[in-house]
């Protein structure tokens, strides 16, 4: 029989910056009295977001009817670096769930893949100049030096 299903979209971000952190480990876990479960892990991607499905056979061994109680454990190159085990996502409710775990990290701007030198002029394309883009109109700019 096919149990609940669940889905864990994350982000890590760092504190300091508020940027993702890529490239972790993620791991989620049950929470039990006696041995905890691991329900599933992920890598962090560019952004540092990831995402962990898991259904309810995972964690139903003893207890036919309850609800997972998750905390996350997060590895850069094999070394922990935090666990959410103080503070632990009691009865998750199947279905979605968004979680964002802050580290306390710096995270580095990307590197500029296209090298160039930044005083040679360079344009931007742009489509439509003057078309609204969501709540912020962009016009341009009138040089008041030109006649």
């Amino acid at each position: 029989m096919a149990g609940k299903k669940y889905l864990i979209l994350g982000r890590v971000i760092s504190r300091i910056s508020q940027q993702g952190v890529p490239n972790l480990r993620i791991e989620a876990w049950d929470k039990d009295l006696i041995v905890d479960d691991l329900v599933g892990s992920a890598v962090t991607d560019a952004g540092g977001g990831f995402r962990i499905e898991f259904d309810s056979s995972y964690f139903r061994e003893l207890f036919l009817d309850r609800q997972p109680d998750l905390f996350f454990r997060i590895f850069d190159a094999g070394r922990l670096v935090k666990s959410t085990e103080d503070s632990v996502l009691w009865n998750l409710e199947a279905g979605e769930t968004e979680i964002v775990i802050e580290l306390d990290v710096a995270v580095s701007p990307p590197a500029n893949p296209a090298a160039r030198d930044l005083f040679e002029p360079h344009l931007i394309p742009v489509e439509n100049e003057d078309a609204p883009r969501g709540d912020l109109n962009v016009t341009r700019a009138q040089n008041p030096l030109a006649k």
